[in-house]
């Protein structure tokens, strides 16, 4: 039983209308969440079985491929939102109110050296290029529970080193890692 007959152009319009009505109404809240409440110990943040590490959203909803098409709309929430393309001006301002976020943003949360000797170039997707062979990776702010790390913090921030033309991890006085390779052998 239909109540109201439109013709198939006001229909389309108006889906379109309420998508980004509902879309903007919901950032519009989110944005308004005190950063506190993004636990990420909460169960809404802990990893999925299905999720495979992320390799469910590369492989399944092809993420890769249209995530550059999605429209930053930071610029249309005024001072509550942050432009990605204007991070790399941000400077050391930017950098202290982050580290001053919580009691563990400025602690280690995570330390590793990638392996993967199978990926050679950086894509620009930080999960993917943290396990580059010869590269090393720390994140500031919260671990992860699941390799037993405790530290707690509203962010977890990437960095990425590449150490395949030069560079070394040393270890009391012992070189552990030196031009993306190990240097230690382990009998």
């Amino acid at each position: 039983m239909r109540l109201i007959y439109l013709p198939t152009f006001w229909t389309v319009f108006l889906d379109f209308a309420a998508w980004l009505v509902i879309h903007v109404g919901v950032v519009l809240a989110m944005v308004r969440v005190p950063i506190a409440r993004f636990d990420p110990g909460a169960w809404i943040f802990r990893p999925r079985h299905w999720e495979k590490g992320g390799l469910f959203y590369v492989r399944r909803l092809r993420i890769k491929k249209w995530k550059k098409h999605l429209p930053d709309g930071a610029r249309w929430l005024g001072s509550r939102g942050f432009p990605k393309t204007r991070l790399a001006e941000k400077g050391e301002e930017y950098l202290l109110a982050t580290l001053d976020t919580d009691e563990g943003s400025r602690s280690v949360g995570e330390f590793a050296i990638g392996t993967n000797e199978g990926i050679q170039k950086f894509t620009g997707e930080i999960l993917f290029d943290e396990k580059i062979g010869g590269s090393f990776h720390m994140a500031l702010g919260s671990s992860y529970p699941e390799s037993g790390g405790v530290n707690k913090s509203a962010i977890h921030w990437d960095m990425i080193c590449d150490l395949r033309k030069g560079g070394e991890i040393t270890v009391d006085g012992t070189t552990l890692y030196k031009n993306g390779k190990f240097t230690l052998i382990f009998d």
